[in-house]
């Protein structure tokens, strides 16, 4: 009896010192309540007019969502931007209509989804998404 109480005691003690090395991981920050509002503020169109493909228009005439923004010239945030949107071209020393400063790429974007779009305004460094017209 002796000897089977110490092993249950043993394994008790056992498993509580490996369980306890399981710490559970830190809670995750809920997200800035205001931060989606901002992001839908920096979008210069209807987001509840585009689809789930990035289309937007009448249904018989769908078409391709496209739009511009500036970014600085740095390569990370290039990387940054095109990771969330592979669609991307940049422009260098091209305003655009959105009227990029000589220190910033013009990046001009096709079929974004609301998802993709809201992504992109959240960045800080993205100040405004307009229309592409193609002109």
């Amino acid at each position: 009896m002796f000897k089977s109480l110490v092993t249950m005691c043993t394994i008790a003690m056992l498993a509580t010192a490996a369980c306890g090395s399981l710490a559970l991981p830190p809670p995750t920050p809920s997200p800035d309540p205001h931060a989606l509002q901002r992001a839908r503020d920096k979008i210069a169109f209807d987001l509840d007019q585009i689809d789930e493909d990035g289309m937007i228009g009448p249904a018989g005439g769908r078409r391709l969502v496209a739009y511009e923004f500036c970014i600085p010239q740095e390569q990370a945030k290039r990387d940054e931007v095109k990771a969330i949107d592979p669609s991307l071209k940049f422009y260098a020393g091209t305003p655009g209509r959105i009227r990029c400063r000589r220190d910033q790429y013009l990046c001009i974007g096709e079929g974004g989804t609301r998802d993709v779009l809201l992504k992109l305004a959240s960045l800080d460094y993205v100040e405004r998404i307009e229309p592409f017209y193609g002109e």
